[in-house]
């Protein structure tokens, strides 16, 4: 009927506007690419740049570089929980926090691949994705 063409056609103009009514530009100090935003929650987040990692704790209104990481391009990156949070690099480093982005543990994979993506099933079995630097 046409009652429920028009409510439809209300419904889908309403959820658009309250789409584009959510994106909110943020001005940083990161002047290079960002290659990847990964929130666990509504409040806690992490982007990952061309030199490091950015870290939010109220839902991206501001944003910290995460301090003690070496400078790379970190293209790969997944959280477990609120506080657990793993990084890949190109050279086969994966970084680990337990403690929201505060303080971070490397981990040095012997096969040298470039790592370009990561992801956690949960704690115990965790995926990468690359390639090896004499094979592109």
């Amino acid at each position: 009927s046409m009652k429920k063409i028009f409510l439809y056609f209300v419904l889908i103009t309403a959820c658009r506007m309250e789409m584009f009514a959510q994106w909110i530009e943020q001005m940083q100090s990161v002047s290079s690419n960002i290659w990847r935003v990964e929130f666990d929650n509504y409040f806690s987040g992490y982007a990952s740049y061309d030199g490091g990692i950015l870290r939010t704790a109220d839902g991206g209104n501001t944003w910290q570089i995460c301090s003690g990481l070496a400078a790379a391009s970190y293209r790969g990156m997944t959280t477990i929980n609120e506080n657990t949070v793993l990084i890949a690099a190109p050279g086969g480093l994966i970084n680990k926090s337990t403690n929201a982005g505060i303080d971070w543990q490397s981990y040095q994979m012997s096969m040298g691949y470039w790592l370009w993506g990561i992801d956690a099933v949960n704690s115990s079995v965790i995926y990468t994705v690359g390639l090896h630097p004499t094979n592109y």
